[in-house]
């Protein structure tokens, strides 16, 4: 297959007085599953059908492999959508349903059984070819509008919330089955979810928008590991956030000393080069418990905090604490031993490593 590069360069799309997308870049390499992730309203349903023809932007241009696709209608696009509500037809068959796409193209024929027959195998629905929708469990009928996307051999195939109408557990196989035939179609594919899961466990590169501009793009990585701002921690997994005043701040040598949770600090420069207020983030997985006598490894901080609520998930134990600086902090323990859960009500010994302390100017990129 053709693999496409898109291009999507300044552009802005308004309904009315209100800008969705706004004049907003992204370069989507060839053979590429890429994520457009964020809240309900930051626009990246406006911006996928923009791309798809559906919506036509007020400015800016978009291109398939150095093309400008602007002028072209939906239908000449060469894309395949794949709708978060299937957009099946209840009165066509399984099999009729995939060929409707081949049909409108004048495929007939030979042709046509074949493609069919492969879609349909791609997204192991062979069969099942002959049922009605109604017949079909969401997971099946969500296979369908894939095999339907597909089976006309798009340049691109976007994606649309695919799996919001599943059950938890269909949508963790359905997305693994997603990753999977992206890669073995090498198709480019733009993928549209507020899941934040969901993205961080198919995407090559997510980006993670916000009131319709860029706020991040990065591997699933980066975005978890190396937020740029604190927008992007919290909306990426759990973050714990503390406010630290800029009068809490103090010039020791080569390095600032910091009041955080009642004791003091040192970070280098390098560390916190800011002259304003900032934000701590420690994500609940860096913290760790630990016994009041055991000694802090180099570069680490600790503090003592009371639990104020316990939550048993199976695979691990969430801790909520109430920090010193009056902060709700939780902290989570992976595969925890019965005898190693504390109650509520005790005060505890958490600490971290400074490697894993992430530090933001308010209201704005690191």
């Amino acid at each position: 297959m053709n693999q496409v590069q898109v291009k999507i360069e300044n552009i802005t799309k308004k309904f009315g007085a209100v800008k969705a997308v706004d004049d907003l870049s992204i370069d989507i390499q060839p053979g590429e599953l890429f994520t457009l992730l964020g809240p309900s309203g930051c626009g990246k349903t406006t911006l996928l059908r923009t791309i798809a023809g559906f919506n036509y932007q007020n400015s800016g241009q978009i291109f398939f492999n150095g093309k400008n696709i602007d002028r072209l209608p939906p239908h000449k696009r060469d894309t395949g959508m794949v709708f978060q509500t299937y957009a099946i037809f209840p009165f066509l068959t399984v099999s009729e349903n995939v060929a409707y796409g081949l049909k409108a193209r004048k495929i007939r024929g030979k042709e046509l059984k074949e493609k069919v027959s492969r879609a349909l195998e791609l997204v192991r629905m062979t069969e099942y070819k002959d049922r009605r929708p109604d017949q079909l469990s969401g997971g099946q009928q969500q296979r369908i509008a894939v095999a339907r996307a597909i089976v006309i051999e798009p340049k691109v195939l976007l994606m649309d919330e695919p799996l919001s109408n599943l059950d938890a557990k269909l949508r963790v196989e359905m997305r693994t089955d997603i990753r999977h035939l992206q890669k073995k179609l090498g198709i480019t594919m733009i993928y549209v979810t507020h899941d934040q899961e969901e993205a961080l466990d198919i995407s090559d590169r997510i980006a993670v928008l916000e009131k319709g501009k860029i706020a991040q793009v990065g591997t699933p990585w980066e975005i978890y590991q190396r937020p740029i701002s604190s927008y992007v921690a919290d909306f990426i997994g759990t973050s714990n956030f503390s406010l630290i005043k800029q009068n809490t701040i103090s010039k020791s040598g080569d390095k600032f000393k910091v009041i955080f949770q009642n004791k003091s600090i040192h970070l280098h420069s390098d560390l916190l080069p800011y002259k304003d207020d900032v934000i701590f983030s420690i994500r609940p997985e860096a913290l760790k418990i630990m016994s009041d006598d055991e000694i802090l490894p180099e570069n680490w901080f600790s503090f003592t905090s009371r639990i104020s609520e316990t939550t048993y998930l199976g695979s691990k134990f969430v801790y909520v604490l109430d920090t010193p600086m009056g902060d709700s902090y939780q902290v989570t323990v992976v595969n925890p031993d019965r005898d190693d859960m504390e109650d509520v009500g005790k005060m505890i010994r958490v600490g971290f490593s400074l490697n894993d302390l992430t530090i933001f100017p308010v209201g704005g990129n690191s």
